[in-house]
């Protein structure tokens, strides 16, 4: 059983999601809450290695959800975490998603949600990570324990591996027990996001799951990439530094980014930075910030039930029908029909 923990500063509240959520539906067992911050603090420290999942509000009295997550992200980065947010909260998801939230409860949309597709969610993100450090830990399945998923996440993906040795050696570390293999769902994460990064490089294969033909696959690869990059005949320190524009966009919420923002990072003039981003990746940078901002509509999409003008919004379109244009453009279907599809390919799926 997945052992969760409740926090919020209103009894009903905490009431309420004990009873109206199907738990133990999904392995997920309710050891406790608290009505604080400072509590649950309390509680985690006096019970180590207990909580797997905990829920948090976002706005509390004193120790507040977003400061218990800074906390327990130093405390225990294993323990996984869920936000209880209400509409006026939206603004502070994003900042709970960069800490490590995993996923969002909307308090006043309880009714409306599908209880069983976010908890089914939420227990799936938690146990996709207990698993390979369970295997290793006792020695049954091929995985190691260098598979955890804060280690895949910042050793995998993101664009510095292609040009820096050491982000690359890290990654080859992952591998160094010749019996690890790479879960099948993080191998499809790690491709998927590294097509995102690099959308006109044409030399993307299928990743193999042995480790030695994957370290040989990941050198091959890098050194094919870096000739890619390197046809463009800009110096290597240029190239460098459009690779860190590119991981400095990858961490940054979609509303946030602007190009002067980002010039100033990688210390590039905003002119020269136009120039030789289309130079070395073959696309522009105005039509790359348009192609993620649709990943990542497709993303939430697929994932929430917010209305398409809110999604929009995040994705940084001030214009819903330009959205709609572009999202079909790229996709060919508008975002409502793209929604109603991925909805029932998951209702195959579990059915």
């Amino acid at each position: 059983m997945i052992q969760a923990y409740i926090v919020d500063d209103e009894s009903l509240v905490r009431k309420g999601l004990k009873m109206i959520f199907p738990w133990e539906k999904y392995g997920i067992e309710i050891i406790g809450e608290a009505a604080s911050g400072d509590r649950a603090k309390l509680y985690l420290q006096e019970h180590p290695n207990t909580v797997q999942l905990l829920v948090t509000d976002i706005t509390m009295p004193g120790m507040t959800g977003l400061e218990l997550m800074h906390w327990v992200r130093e405390f225990d980065a294993s323990i996984k975490m869920v936000v209880l947010t209400c509409h006026q909260d939206f603004d502070y998801i994003q900042e709970a998603l960069r800490i490590g939230a995993i996923d969002y409860i909307v308090k006043t949309q309880l009714e409306t949600q599908d209880l069983d597709e976010l908890l089914e969610r939420i227990a799936a993100k938690v146990t996709e990570d207990k698993a390979p450090a369970a295997a290793a830990q006792t020695g049954t399945g091929a995985t190691t324990a260098a598979w955890t998923r804060e280690a895949f996440e910042k050793g995998w993906l993101h664009p510095l591996w292609v040009w820096e040795d050491e982000s690359f050696q890290r990654m080859v570390d992952m591998l160094a027990d010749v019996k690890a293999i790479i879960p099948e769902e993080w191998a499809e994460q790690a491709l998927q996001k590294w097509k995102a990064l690099f959308p006109q490089f044409p030399g993307w294969g299928l990743l193999p799951s042995d480790a030695s033909a994957l370290r040989s696959w990941l050198t091959d690869t890098r050194s094919k990439l870096q000739q890619w990059l390197r046809q463009s005949g800009y110096s290597e320190d240029m190239i460098h530094g459009i690779l860190k524009a590119l991981a400095y966009m990858d961490a940054q919420a979609i509303e946030d980014l602007s190009q002067s923002g980002i010039c100033a990072q990688v210390n590039i003039s905003k002119s020269y930075f136009s120039r030789s981003f289309k130079d070395i990746l073959r696309i522009s940078f105005v039509r790359y910030v348009q192609i993620r901002s649709i990943e990542e509509a497709k993303r939430m999409l697929s994932a929430t039930n917010h209305p398409v003008y809110w999604i929009a919004e995040q994705c940084g379109f001030t214009d819903t029908r330009y959205f709609g244009k572009m999202f079909k453009e790229m996709t060919g279907m508008l975002p409502t029909q793209y929604r109603q599809s991925q909805h029932a390919e998951a209702d195959t799926s579990r059915s």
